[in-house]
C-alpha cells in the first residue's frame, strides 16, 4: 500500500463508488437518450424522460502530450418533487508521476448523439 499511495490499489472495485440499492444500478455506464420511468417516487404520477444526449470530451494538456478522453455518465440523479435531472459525466487520464507536468484542464462538449 505504501508503494501505491496516493493511487488506489491494484484490486480496486470501482463499485465502491456506487451507492445506490443493486436493483437501482446500471449495467455498465448510460449514453444518452435511454428512456427513464419512474413510478412510485412521487405522490403525482409517473415520471417518464430520455437523458439528454449531449456528449462531453475531456482533455488534460501536459508539457510533454495532451490526451483526450470522452466522458462517461457517472451519476444520474432524479429530485422527483421539483422534477430536476442532474448528470455527472467522469472521465479519467493516466498521469501518475506527471502531476507537475499539467498545464490545464479543458471539458468540451462535442455533439449531440
Amino acid at each position: 500500500l505504501e508503494n501505491r499511495k496516493p493511487t488506489l490499489p491494484v484490486d480496486f472495485d470501482r463499485r465502491f463508488y456506487q451507492t445506490a440499492p443493486l436493483d437501482q444500478q446500471c449495467k455498465g455506464h448510460l449514453s444518452g437518450g435511454e428512456r427513464i420511468m419512474m413510478s412510485g417516487f412521487c405522490h403525482d404520477d409517473t415520471l417518464t424522460f430520455r437523458l439528454p444526449k449531449t456528449r462531453y470530451q475531456a482533455e488534460a494538456r501536459f508539457k510533454d502530450q495532451t490526451i483526450t478522453a470522452d466522458m462517461s455518465i457517472f451519476t444520474l440523479f432524479v429530485d422527483t418533487e421539483t422534477k430536476k435531472l442532474s448528470l455527472t459525466y467522469t472521465a479519467a487520464f493516466p498521469c501518475q508521476d506527471k502531476e507537475h507536468l499539467l498545464i490545464s484542464t479543458v471539458i468540451t462538449n462535442t455533439q449531440e448523439a
